[in-house]
């Protein structure tokens, strides 16, 4: 059983790192509470759209 921590502030490169190998529900199964700044939100959007349309 995993004693998850109380929460966590996602900065960009693991977020994006996370969400290339489909991975982001390593976060919710450690942390009762995962926050994204809306700035990293935006600027991984735009990181992972522009990954999209490059491949």
């Amino acid at each position: 059983m995993i004693n998850k921590g109380k929460g966590i502030v996602v900065n960009t490169s693991p977020w994006i790192s996370l969400s290339v190998c489909g991975q982001i529900c390593l976060l919710e199964r450690l942390y009762h509470d995962v926050y994204i700044p809306m700035d990293v939100r935006d600027e991984s959007l735009k990181e992972m759209l522009s990954l999209m349309f490059c491949a």
